[in-house]
């Protein structure tokens, strides 16, 4: 199976006639996929840079503080921060996934404070539209809600 055919699957391209695809190498130390022909081009599929590191523009993402990436096959990954003086709460994604939250991984930024001996950050009702946040944090004289920020990253599709 050849390169070309190769990613057109991975990236569920069907390969037929109405789907033309070409390399282009006109931009020094860069390799694209283009949909179309020489003659014309149309859309960037892939694009590879001179240390061999793919790119796929037409994947949709929104980086920033809050963002979200989609990798080629349908995955999904979302993160973004929450004000933990919030306490126990819903975060909600700016888009949904369209079928499940399969992970979310949390994290409490900042020192734990003076006398805190354990500090955590776990997530709870995970669905499409979000989950819920539980900040906590131990001291020799009980437990707590934690008030440090949080970060969190969100796996799903």
């Amino acid at each position: 199976m050849s390169i070309l055919n190769v990613i057109k699957q991975t990236l569920g391209l069907s390969g037929t006639a109405s789907e033309n695809h070409h390399w282009d190498g006109s931009v020094a130390n860069q390799l694209k996929l283009k949909k179309g022909t020489p003659a014309s081009p149309g859309v960037d599929v892939m694009t590879v840079d001179a240390a061999g590191k793919p790119d796929f523009p037409q994947l949709i993402r929104s980086l920033g503080t809050f963002g979200s990436y989609e990798l080629p096959g349908g995955l999904i990954i979302k993160w973004g921060t929450e004000p933990m003086s919030l306490g126990d709460h819903a975060v909600t994604y700016s888009t949904p996934f369209t079928t499940a939250t399969y992970n979310v991984q949390a994290t409490l930024l900042g020192a734990p404070g003076s006398g805190i001996e354990q500090i955590t950050a776990s997530a709870g009702g995970l669905t499409v539209s979000g989950f819920n946040i539980y900040p906590r944090y131990g001291d020799p004289f009980g437990a707590g809600i934690a008030t440090q920020n949080i970060m969190w990253i969100a796996i799903g599709k």
